[in-house]
């Protein structure tokens, strides 16, 4: 444990010195992607057949954070969760461990988290309401068609996945995200911080064309 704690410390200073050396400092900075289970398994998974661990997942974070600080003092620090709807509990045993973050960073896919943006909503207030951080949904998309136009799979494909009153179109896709935008901007003591758009190439384009995962011959 100690040994991997000392390498995350070391590797993240490296990484921040080497931005901070080219001039392109980071605002803020995320501690693992979706670490709904830690990271860094086995010894940072906090659920396994053993048992639940919080200890060491927690341990290897905050000795990022200290390292990530040290580096970029101006930087928030982010922990990122996966889903809306128990995200509270999860943060809370961060906070009961003493784990020091700015940004409470969540993914948020209607067909995996909910397509309800009236429950979503009112799961976020309560977060905002329950924990002092900033809510950022740092990774979300929407579809703007459910076929599959090109030689990759759609992250959906089916009409039970979209959300209601948005459609899987260019329209629907258009709707959704002004009112994710709205939800997060309405948030109580103003806590939505903004949202990332995540991995566009993830839908099926026009055939005749060239994407990224569509090479030509």
């Amino acid at each position: 444990m100690n040994g991997l704690a000392t390498a995350v410390a070391a590797h993240t200073s490296t990484v921040l010195i080497a931005f901070n050396n080219q001039q392109t400092p980071p605002n803020i900075i995320e501690v693992g992607n979706e670490t709904d289970n830690g990271f860094l398994w086995p010894i940072g998974q906090i659920y396994t057949n053993k048992g639940i661990n919080w200890d060491d997942y927690t341990t290897i974070t905050k000795t990022a954070i200290t390292a990530a600080r040290a580096a970029s003092p101006h930087a928030a620090i982010m922990i990122h969760y996966a889903g809306v709807a128990t995200s509270g509990s999860f943060y809370n045993e961060l906070l009961q461990r003493c784990v020091q973050f700015n940004i409470a960073g969540l993914s948020y896919y209607p067909w995996w988290h909910g397509a309800s943006f009236t429950i979503t909503e009112s799961q976020l207030n309560a977060l905002a309401i329950s924990i002092t951080q900033d809510l950022m949904i740092v990774e979300t998309s929407y579809p703007f068609t459910l076929s599959f136009n090109d030689d990759t799979n759609n992250t959906i494909g089916l009409p039970l996945e979209v959300a209601p009153s948005y459609a899987a179109n260019a329209a629907g896709q258009r709707n959704f995200m002004p009112t994710l935008h709205t939800v997060l901007k309405n948030l109580p003591n103003q806590r939505g911080r903004g949202y990332c758009y995540w991995a566009p190439d993830w839908g099926a384009h026009i055939p005749s064309q060239t994407s990224f995962t569509q090479s030509s011959s």
